[in-house]
């Protein structure tokens, strides 16, 4: 099973037609995907979406858009990946889940043996310093339509995309300008650090060398909403 989720806006999707691409490169027919997409462009207003795809088949399920900031805090600590199939979306979120539910935070970091953070309990991260963006290029890291849309951004704003091979240290993201991206939410600014009971301020007074700030980018995200 491979699980998407998105915010569908009167009938539109950020990034829309690379969703529609994974869902065909699972398997979903064309007539199924179009059926899909006509069932998508009704709906009005704003709503979150899962999108299941299993054996070829998909099902939607819409639900309400809760509020969430925009500038959260992040647990220091990092939990042991024990996802079954990190390369996968869906078939770890029940675990995800009790993870997240059990931090007294918005998010945490998974890391793997040698402690090395692989992503956010749910979403993948990035660092902004001195003008260079570096994501994670971890075996472990789950893919992330998302991701893939904020470096077309930022690359198009002729912003450098490093890679690096192992994660990240915790040392790395506490000292760099950090941002997990979320497919409801988009990117969203660490800007505060739980580390051993205590809250540590997040990097955010950086050189940013023209990458642009993290809420600059989710403007642009909403200009890339089309019909599915």
């Amino acid at each position: 099973m491979h699980v998407f989720t998105f915010v569908i806006a009167d009938g539109t999707v950020i990034d829309g037609p690379a969703y529609a691409r994974a869902v065909r490169d699972l398997g979903v027919s064309a007539a199924e995907v179009n059926r899909l997409r006509v069932r998508m462009a009704t709906i009005t207003g704003t709503r979150r979406a899962v999108l299941e795809v299993s054996r070829g088949s998909v099902s939607l399920a819409l639900r309400p858009l809760a509020p969430a900031p925009a500038e959260i805090t992040v647990e220091a600590l990092p939990v042991r990946d024990e996802r079954s199939q990190p390369g996968h979306n869906g078939p770890d979120l029940g675990w995800q889940r009790s993870v997240l539910v059990g931090l007294p935070t918005h998010e945490g970091l998974l890391a793997d043996a040698s402690s090395r953070v692989v992503q956010a309990i749910f979403s993948p991260l990035l660092t902004v310093s001195e003008g260079v963006v570096t994501v994670s290029g971890h075996p472990g890291t789950t893919p992330s339509i998302a991701l893939d849309g904020v470096l077309g951004i930022l690359a198009d704003h002729g912003c450098e995309i490093a890679n690096t091979a192992f994660g990240f240290s915790v040392r790395d993201l506490m000292l760099s300008e950090t941002w997990v991206v979320d497919p409801i939410y988009g990117a969203r600014l660490v800007t505060r650090w739980r580390e051993y009971g205590a809250l540590v301020a997040g990097r955010t007074s950086i050189n940013r060398a023209g990458v642009p700030s993290h809420r600059a980018v989710n403007e642009m995200r909403k200009t890339r909403a089309v019909q599915v």
